[in-house]
């Protein structure tokens, strides 16, 4: 064979083997000279699905690989969704990382590429070190494996100074005004700013101490329900329903058709009627039952308070007369007299 033949059979192979590799690299599923680095994990214990593998397809993929936004009819938020695959069959053969659609389209070895580049939803192609997670998982066999198992907060005082308003709502109607400070909530009358009640938790209460929060953490959101019997508040991984107590007699008491005064203990577990007479009845608050009538006065009884205890009853009349009485016996621990009525 001459020259000049070898010269004209060799220019057409090079012309096709030019326009085959141009076909390749431009087809449907072309294969990605390089693709991403991968950085294979030097250790030996498995990788974990959950702890591992979960937190950066959540961070880059299952905004549009999930339940409601199923791409290509691929969920990539659960492993069974994964090994089930979508459109364009599995997302991952167990054991067998190059014939993974996942793997070889996160490390660019394989178009589609993902996440794409032109993504809305902030999605960053897998770093080295998680596309070598990735690998080692599937070729462990892409297991579940294990489930976090979480176990109880260790909480700890609040640190002084935690204690500004960080949420406010009010009902609809304006009447009522929730705050939170700090795992504190309280109602007020919007008008007066008069504090009408703190909500409290009693599954608050840690170490023997009596619950007196509505949370054990920072409370930082309320919201009311449209017609204000409901209060929801937010703290940490916890939402609570608050229901508002529908107003119902719970007792009438005998002989205070014409009282002039009353108060309630700041434990709710009492309450003290004054008489037109001079005379204080002290009354069980479930019951309405009077426990103890004391004569305190000659005349009529005009305001009432108890400490901050419930132990003492203070009490002033119209005479200008003003009595602390403690109520347990009735006895008389103190007494002022004054020259104009009260």
């Amino acid at each position: 064979m001459s020259e000049a033949t070898i010269a004209t059979v060799t220019a057409p192979l090079g012309r096709l083997v030019i326009i085959l590799a141009t076909i390749l690299a431009t087809g449907p599923l072309a294969i990605a000279a390089g693709g991403l680095p991968v950085a294979a994990p030097s250790r030996t214990e498995p990788v974990r699905f959950e702890q591992e593998i979960l937190p950066f397809l959540a961070a880059n993929c299952t905004a549009c690989h999930n339940a409601k936004v199923r791409e290509g009819g691929l969920m990539l938020d659960a492993v069974k969704a994964i090994l089930a695959g979508g459109d364009s069959g599995a997302a991952v053969v167990a054991g067998k990382p190059t014939e993974s659609l996942l793997f070889l389209r996160a490390a660019h070895r394989q178009e589609d590429f993902m996440p794409p580049a032109d993504n809305k939803v902030g999605a960053k192609p897998l770093s080295p070190e998680q596309l070598g997670l990735l690998e080692r998982w599937i070729a462990e066999g892409a297991a579940a494996g294990p489930a976090t198992v979480r176990g109880p907060v260790a909480w700890k005082p609040l640190p002084r100074g935690f204690g500004g308003v960080v949420a406010v709502a009010m009902t609809d109607d304006g009447r009522k005004t929730a705050a939170a400070r700090a795992s504190f909530v309280e109602l007020f009358d919007s008008t007066s700013g008069l504090r009408l009640a703190s909500l409290v938790d009693p599954a608050t209460a840690a170490g023997g101490t009596a619950a007196d929060r509505a949370h054990l953490d920072a409370v930082s959101a309320l919201a009311f329900t449209a017609d204000g019997e409901r209060l929801a508040t937010g703290s940490f991984r916890t939402i609570k329903l608050w229901r508002r107590r529908a107003a119902a007699r719970s007792a009438e008491l005998p002989d205070t058709a014409a009282a002039t005064s009353m108060a309630v203990a700041p434990n709710a577990a009492a309450f003290a009627v004054g008489m037109p007479d001079g005379r204080v009845h002290l009354c069980e608050a479930a019951t309405g039952k009077i426990v103890r009538t004391l004569a305190v006065h000659a005349a009529p009884v005009a305001g009432l308070a108890f400490s901050a205890d419930a132990a003492t009853i203070h009490s002033a009349a119209r005479d200008g007369t003003i009595a602390s009485t403690r109520a347990a016996d009735g006895v008389a621990v103190g007494r002022l007299v004054r020259p104009a009525g009260i």
